[in-house]
């Protein structure tokens, strides 16, 4: 990947860098204010037994569960109504 130098921009171009893969397609994406915050909830358990004097029984869970989890839908303009409702 070819990054431009920092004093390199749209307004000040280099002509050695393809702008057109730093610049939006169809604007400038942007996420609703309004959103609830993104998390979490992870949980292990584990649970050992020692039956004999050298045999261990070991048995565990992990899981996670995650909660509004923020997704990408494409809406071309007539279908813009329908996914701002979605």
């Amino acid at each position: 990947m070819n990054v431009p130098p920092y004093n390199v921009s749209p307004t000040n171009p280099d002509a050695n860098i393809d702008w057109t893969r730093y610049t939006p397609i169809s604007g400038a994406g942007s996420v609703f204010r309004g959103n609830k915050t993104t998390y979490t909830m992870s949980a292990n358990l584990t649970i050992e037994r020692q039956l004999g004097s050298n045999v261990l029984l070991s048995i565990g869970y992990a899981g996670s569960l995650s909660r509004h989890l923020l997704a990408v839908h494409q809406c071309e303009p007539p279908a813009i109504p329908r996914c701002v409702l979605a």
